[in-house]
C-alpha cells in the first residue's frame, strides 16, 4: 500500500546505546520511506545516528538525555526497576522529560509513533491521538503483568520485593502525570496501554520465558551498508571478537586468543582514536577500525566472542556460529544466561570476580563441543519464507494509519 508524502511516522528513541537500536529504526524507516511515508527519529546522539539514519532517507532529531542527579542502585529486579535507575526515581528529572517529549511531539505531529525504548514518550504520548507502536527485544518490552515479573534468572525472588518496586514506581511517576494532566498508570503494565507492541526478535532469544501470548516477529537486520570485512586467509578458521574497549573479559580474551596463534579479527567499540592503541599488538590480531557486515563475517569465521547484543547473536546463531558472550552489564547477562539454558550458546559469568577462564575459551574453540540446539535453531530460520520481519511489521502498523 503507498501512502500520500505527508503520513509521518516518527522514531523515539531514549535509553540505551549501540546498533542494535539504529539497525531496526534504519531497517523499518527506510520500508516507511519506500512506501511514501516522510520518517523523522528522535535519538539521544544525533552523530551517532547520522551515519545510519541519515543514509536511508530519514531526517534526525536530538533529543539529549535529561539526566537525573547521581544514586546508586543495586542490580535491577525488573523492567520497572530499571526504569527507576533510569531516572524514573527523580520527580524532577520526569517532569522535564515529559514537557520535553510532549513539546517535540508537538511540533512533530506524527500519524505514527514507534518508540524503541523510549518509556518517556511513551508516558508524554499517553493521550495522543496518533497511533502508537513499541519496538524491541524481550528486555525492553517485557511481559505485562502485575506486577512486572523479576528479569534475573538467577534468583526465584518474593512477590512482595517485585510490588513494592511497582508502588515505588507509581508512586513518584502519578504526581506527575497528574501535574502534566495526563492520566495516572493504574499498574505500570499500563504504560503500553493503547500501545501496538512487536517483540522484534525470535523466541528462543527472549530474556524472559518463552511467551506463549505474545507474537515473536523476528531480529531486524540492518540494512546493508557496511562493507564486508577481509576473509580470513585460512579460510573458515578464525575467530571474530565484538566487544567494547571497557569489557573486563577483553584484555583476558585477547592475551588468550594470541597466545594460541588463532586467525583473530577484532571490532572493538569505544577504543582510542587510534584502533586498537591500548591491546595486545600480534601477528594472528587484526584490529578493525570501522563495523563491517556481520553477516558477510559470520560467513568467514568459525566462532565469535561478543558482549551480547540481541542483533548480533541472533545474526551469529542464524549462521550456525558457536558463540560465546561476555556480558558488560544485566541485559547480556540475562540474554547470555537465557541462551546458555537453551542450549544455544556459551556465556562468562558476570557475577564472577575472575577474568576469563583458559577452560572457556577451549569450550568455545573445541571441535566436538557444539551447543547441543545451535544446529537445529540455524536450519529452522533457514526454512523460514515469505515476507521479512521488516515488512511485515511494516504492514501491521500501516493498519494504524488513518
Amino acid at each position: 500500500m503507498s501512502r500520500q508524502p505527508q503520513t509521518h511516522v516518527v522514531f523515539a528513541w531514549e535509553i540505551g546505546s549501540g546498533f542494535g537500536h539504529l539497525a531496526p529504526m534504519a531497517a523499518l524507516g527506510a520500508e516507511f520511506h519506500r512506501r511514501g511515508c516522510r520518517v523523522t527519529a528522535i535519538v539521544p546522539n544525533l552523530s551517532f545516528a547520522k551515519p545510519i539514519l541519515g543514509s536511508v532517507g530519514i531526517a534526525i532529531v536530538e533529543m539529549t538525555p535529561h539526566l537525573a542527579p547521581c544514586r546508586a542502585f543495586p542490580i535491577s529486579i525488573n523492567y520497572t526497576a530499571n526504569l527507576l535507575r533510569n531516572g524514573f526515581w527523580h520527580s524532577g528529572t520526569l517532569t522535564q522529560r515529559l514537557l520535553r517529549w510532549r513539546k517535540l511531539l508537538d511540533e512533530l505531529q506524527p500519524d505514527l509513533l514507534i518508540c524503541d525504548h523510549a518509556p518517556s514518550a511513551l508516558l508524554a504520548s499517553r493521550e495522543a491521538n496518533y497511533a502508537r507502536v513499541a519496538i524491541g527485544n524481550g528486555f525492553t518490552l517485557p511481559p505485562l503483568f502485575e506486577p512486572m515479573p523479576g528479569i534475573q534468572p538467577w534468583f526465584s525472588l518474593p512477590l512482595d520485593l517485585l510490588v513494592q518496586k511497582d508502588r515505588e514506581f507509581l508512586d513518584i511517576v502519578n504526581p506527575v502525570l497528574d501535574e502534566a494532566k495526563i492520566a495516572p498508570l493504574k499498574t505500570v503494565a499500563s504504560m503500553f496501554e493503547g500501545v501496538r507492541r512487536f517483540l522484534c526478535v525470535e523466541a528462543e532469544l527472549d530474556h524472559y520465558p518463552i511467551r506463549s501470548d505474545e507474537t515473536y516477529w523476528g531480529a531486524i537486520d540492518p540494512v546493508s551498508l557496511l562493507p564486508p570485512p577481509e576473509p580470513f586467509e585460512e579460510g573458515k578458521t578464525g575467530v571474530f571478537v565484538y566487544m567494547s574497549a571497557t569489557n573486563r573479559f577483553l584484555e583476558s580474551l585477547i592475551n588468550s586468543l594470541a597466545a594460541r596463534g588463532i586467525p583473530v579479527l577484532a571490532y572493538i567499540s569505544g577504543n582510542s582514536a587510534e584502533p586498537a592503541a591500548d591491546f595486545l599488538q600480534a601477528p594472528n590480531i587484526r584490529y578493525l577500525q570501522t563495523p563491517v557486515d556481520l553477516h558477510a563475517v559470520a560467513r568467514t569465521c568459525r566462532a565469535v566472542v561478543t558482549h551480547g547484543g540481541t542483533l548480533s547473536a541472533s545474526i551469529f546463531l542464524r549462521n550456525s556460529l558457536k558463540l560465546l558472550i561476555c556480558p558488560p552489564d544485566l541485559e547480556k547477562a540475562v540474554l547470555g544466561t537465557r541462551l546458555q539454558e537453551r542450549k544455544l550458546a556459551y556465556a562468562a559469568n558476570w557475577f564472577s570476580p575472575e577474568v576469563l577462564s583458559e577452560e572457556r575459551i577451549d569450550e568455545l574453540l573445541a571441535p566436538d563441543s557444539i551447543p547441543a540446539n545451535l544446529s537445529a535453531f540455524a536450519k529452522q530460520q533457514a526454512t523460514l519464507n515469505g515476507r521479512t520481519p521488516v515488512e511485515k511489521i511494516v504492514d501491521q502498523c500501516e493498519l494504524l494509519l488513518p
